[in-house]
């Protein structure tokens, strides 16, 4: 037998995973569309909306079905135009700190809401998934935002 990079690197990488608690799936034969139990429409969906909003209103008890769907559409909004640098940046900042979302309370009174992405205080809340073989739709970077 060769050498297979699956069988040597990848398959034992996610063995490691496995015994961390993760779930761990593998994507390879992943069926795109409305179905998909990972909320995944195209290869171009990079986010798992499924997971994440359930996981939004889990660690956002507070936050309305329209708000939540606002901070995925913050986290997932086009930063092409931006250097790889300041789009990390701001996935970064998303992710540490919160998304701050404008809504309407009951009252017709604007009010700010920080939605929560990741439990930082109770780590164990959060979903830890490695997928395996996760099919995405290339995309291409001009020269001057390397």
């Amino acid at each position: 037998m060769g050498f297979s990079e699956e069988r040597s690197v990848e398959e034992p990488t996610i063995k490691i995973f496995d015994e961390l608690g993760y779930e761990t799936i593998n994507l390879f034969s992943e069926q795109f569309g409305s179905e998909n139990p990972l909320g995944r429409e195209t290869s171009s969906d990079v986010v798992l909306k499924k997971i994440l909003k359930h996981k939004l209103k889990e660690f956002n008890p507070s936050v309305t079905q329209k708000m939540g769907m606002a901070a995925i559409d913050e986290i997932i909004k086009d930063r092409s135009s931006l250097s790889l640098a300041r789009a990390n940046q701001e996935i970064y900042e998303l992710l540490k700190n919160g998304i701050e979302i404008q809504a309407v309370d009951d009252k017709g009174e604007e009010i700010t809401q920080i939605v929560q992405v990741i439990d930082w205080n109770n780590p164990e809340n959060n979903h830890f998934l490695l997928a395996s073989q996760y099919g995405l739709q290339e995309i291409f970077i001009a020269e001057d935002q390397i």
